[in-house]
């Protein structure tokens, strides 16, 4: 279902709660390419998680990109 869109990871973070916890927050960024593109936050309590989610985030509110200048 991915595989249609590309994807780029922006910006990952961990973050270091009380009691020796960590979370992770990711910044992604999805298009396929042709004027759809999405971006999303999230968090989880590891990076493939976190990284995982919010790429569903990212597909599931794209918004049409309409270009200003024709080539």
């Amino acid at each position: 279902y991915y595989i249609q869109y590309q994807q780029m990871l922006v910006n990952i973070n961990k973050v270091s709660l009380g009691g020796g916890e960590t979370n992770y927050t990711a910044l992604v960024i999805c298009g396929n390419g042709d004027g759809l593109a999405g971006w999303a936050k999230g968090k989880g309590p590891k990076a493939t998680r976190a990284i995982r989610e919010v790429i569903c985030f990212c597909i599931k509110f794209m918004v049409l990109v309409t270009a200003l200048f024709q080539y």
